[in-house]
């Protein structure tokens, strides 16, 4: 009879109104190293499969396959050789893949897709558009300044060297920050 869960593989399989979630995606490492071997590094691959498709690309990740463990897809348990920090912040960044990969997955993935997401983990600054770029560097109050007063004419040279030395008293009482 199996499990509850085979039953249900099995009444899925028949109903094509069940949907299950068919695709995995996994971690893992092509190099093997001698058992001393403390040196070597190897890449974390990332490998997406749903049904017959079955996609890998390459990660900027690395471990020293010694260290790596296929079961848990990050450091194995008792490597004393690494901070905890270390393992941690390598096992989190797995997982984070993992889920980003499973998030953004769309039935058309490819290699390449799989390679842009990875890429858009590492590197998430050049995917953002113009306006998040804006929202995380907001003007200076220095800069707008420098704005208004090129926008808006002043009647004489000396009401504009008025400004520029209101701006510059402003900018000394202002903690600085950029700019």
């Amino acid at each position: 009879m199996g499990t509850i869960w085979e039953q249900f593989a099995i009444i899925a399989v028949f109903n094509p109104e069940i949907h299950l979630k068919l695709m995995k995606v996994t971690a893992f490492i092509r190099k093997t190293a001698k058992k001393n071997d403390l040196d070597s590094k190897a890449t974390i691959y990332f490998r997406l499969r749903d049904g017959k498709k079955d996609i890998k690309a390459a990660s900027e990740l690395f471990i020293c396959p010694n260290h790596w463990s296929a079961e848990r897809q990050g450091y194995k348990d008792r490597v004393a050789l690494v901070s905890e920090e270390e393992k941690m912040d390598l096992n989190h960044k797995v997982q984070a893949l993992t889920r980003m990969i499973e998030k953004e997955y769309r039935e058309d993935a490819d290699s390449e897709w799989l390679g842009e997401i990875i890429d858009k983990f590492h590197h998430p600054e050049k995917y953002k558009t113009e306006e998040e770029l804006a929202a995380e560097n907001p003007p200076t109050f220095a800069e707008l300044f420098d704005e208004f007063l090129e926008k808006h004419s002043l009647p004489t040279s000396s009401a504009k060297a008025s400004m520029r030395l209101s701006k510059k008293r402003m900018k000394r009482s202002v903690p600085r920050t950029r700019g």
